[in-house]
C-alpha cells in the first residue's frame, strides 16, 4: 500500500496574489445590508460582483467564507420570494414562474411535498443567476472540504 502524502499546511503554500484586473469585492456588513431589505440592490450587486470573480478562478484568493454565506443568503431569499409571491401560484398548487431557475420547488405549504414550475421556458436572467447559483454552491463545497475540523 503506497503511502499518502500529507496536504501541506496552510503557512507552507505560497499566496497567489489576486490577477490585476480583478478587484477585491466590497466587506460584507450585514447591518448595511440588512436596513435595506433582504432584496436590495446593494446585496444583489455584491452577490453578482462575488460570482463574477469565481467564474473567472473558483478559489479567488479575495473571497472570503462570509462574502460566499452571504451571496449563497441573499440566492436563498430571492427565491423565497418568488416563492410566496401569490401571482405566481394558481389556486396554491401550480407554480409557473419564469424568473425562478429552479424545476422543482416546494409546494406552497411546503409539507405537502413538491411541484414542478410550469413557466416553461425560463428568462435569461433566471438562467444566469442559476449558473451563478451554482458556482457559489461550489465554491463554498469547495471550502468545506478544506476547513480544519473543530476540536482538534
Amino acid at each position: 500500500m503506497a503511502a499518502v502524502a500529507p496536504l501541506p499546511l496552510k503557512s507552507e503554500v505560497a499566496e497567489l496574489p489576486p490577477p490585476k484586473d480583478a478587484e477585491a469585492p466590497p466587506a460584507y456588513s450585514p447591518e448595511e445590508h440588512s436596513s435595506s431589505g433582504p432584496l436590495s440592490d446593494g446585496r444583489r450587486k455584491h452577490r453578482d460582483h462575488i460570482v463574477s470573480l469565481l467564474t473567472t478562478n473558483i478559489q479567488h484568493p479575495s473571497v472570503s467564507i462570509a462574502d460566499l454565506d452571504a451571496a449563497i443568503h441573499y440566492d436563498k431569499d430571492y427565491l423565497y420570494s418568488l416563492h410566496q409571491e401569490k401571482s405566481n401560484w394558481k389556486g396554491l398548487t401550480v407554480y409557473k414562474c419564469k424568473d425562478d431557475p429552479r424545476g422543482w420547488v416546494p409546494k406552497y405549504w411546503w409539507w405537502m411535498g413538491w411541484t414542478y414550475n410550469f413557466a416553461g421556458e425560463r428568462t435569461e436572467e433566471a438562467k444566469e443567476f442559476g449558473r451563478g447559483h451554482e458556482v457559489l454552491k461550489r465554491a463554498r463545497e469547495g471550502i468545506k472540504r478544506f476547513e480544519p475540523i473543530k476540536g482538534m
